[in-house]
């Protein structure tokens, strides 16, 4: 991945056909309609195969799909700049209804002094809170 369009983010990443190969697999486990304020939303299950900065939320924003809260990918580049100059505003709030990215490692695996260690952490309240709609 590289960044292939203008942007005002230095760290903001883009899929492109000459950037370094990355896949992400990934399952959708529940759709939930729109409602109130929020807009439509999906619960995936994703899986980096490939370990590239902002990889999960790189190729989700590619597709078409931004992850609710993120202030980089989300496709309104100025609501992260507006953010790193005011901190969290009202304005901020209303177009990205989470103070943060709705991305939580929920189970990490990976191999230490020959052990495969496991880790597993719940959702976080204010993530499970929007799949309880």
């Amino acid at each position: 991945m590289e960044s292939v369009a203008p942007t005002r983010i230095h760290i903001r990443q883009a899929c492109h056909p000459s950037g370094r190969p990355c896949r992400t697999d990934f399952d959708v486990l529940r759709r939930i309609l729109a409602h109130d304020s929020l807009p439509d939303l999906s619960l995936l299950s994703c899986r980096p195969i490939t370990g590239r900065m902002h990889q999960i939320r790189t190729h989700l924003a590619f597709l078409g799909f931004p992850i609710l809260g993120d202030k980089i990918y989300g496709g309104d580049e100025s609501l992260y700049l507006d953010f790193i100059r005011s901190g969290w505003t009202q304005k901020l709030a209303r177009a990205l209804i989470l103070p943060r990215h709705a991305l939580h490692a929920c189970d990490l695996e990976f191999p230490m002094h020959g052990e495969l260690i496991r880790v597993h952490s719940e959702l976080p309240e204010n993530l499970a809170a929007l799949l309880h709609v």
